[in-house]
């Protein structure tokens, strides 16, 4: 998998599928730690997802403020982003994304979020729903 830092989602020409992380960076493109459960967060990652259609959907996660077309968006606007204010001040979203074949999606993302909650104890905060994961 090659995750791929978005900084500008207007450099996306055309629509493709694949799954992408959000996360928290300062000024520096340094990422911000988020505590969890069973440790410390240090890429800074608020959310992890999938689609078909990478430049739309980020799109609507960032304008879910208004439009309410994005869980995770919604979730951010109504709880993470006032925390985040609180506790950071200034800070930026970044987007990394790995292009996939649509046919591999719903496993990556599945895998991903898996990782993350062995890692960390629980889902990214801004994922309201998780995919089914496979039990161990």
């Amino acid at each position: 998998m090659r995750w791929e830092k978005l900084t500008n989602i207007n450099s996306i020409t055309d629509e493709k599928a694949g799954i992408y992380k959000i996360i928290i960076v300062d000024k520096k493109n340094n990422p911000y730690p988020i505590p969890r459960l069973l440790k410390e967060d240090a890429e800074g990652i608020i959310y992890i997802g999938k689609t078909t259609r990478i430049k739309a959907r980020i799109k609507e996660f960032l304008s879910a403020k208004r439009h309410k077309n994005h869980s995770g968006g919604i979730t951010y606007y109504r709880i993470v982003e006032k925390k985040l204010k609180e506790k950071y001040g200034d800070f930026m979203l970044q987007v990394h994304i790995d292009i996939l074949p649509e046919t591999k999606i719903d496993n990556a993302e599945r895998k991903e979020i898996e990782k993350y909650i062995s890692q960390y104890g629980e889902a990214p905060p801004c994922n309201s729903s998780i995919p089914k994961l496979n039990k161990k």
